[in-house]
């Protein structure tokens, strides 16, 4: 699904995954969908606040 959604909103839409699943293949799958970022559970505010941010500045380059 992602990958779909890129395809049709690129380059306006950034895909964060936030996910229980820790281990390098589902991160990987991710980033390789199209993810701009991979948070794992338990999240942390400290930890994803930044990364959100930076994802949400990147909408539309």
């Amino acid at each position: 699904m992602p990958r779909q959604l890129k395809a049709d909103s690129a380059p306006l839409l950034s895909i964060l995954f936030m996910t229980g699943f820790t281990d390098t293949e589902h991160m990987a799958a991710a980033f390789s969908a199209g993810s701009a970022d991979y948070v794992t559970k338990p999240i942390r505010p400290v930890d994803s606040g930044g990364d959100v941010a930076i994802a949400a500045a990147g909408v539309g380059e």
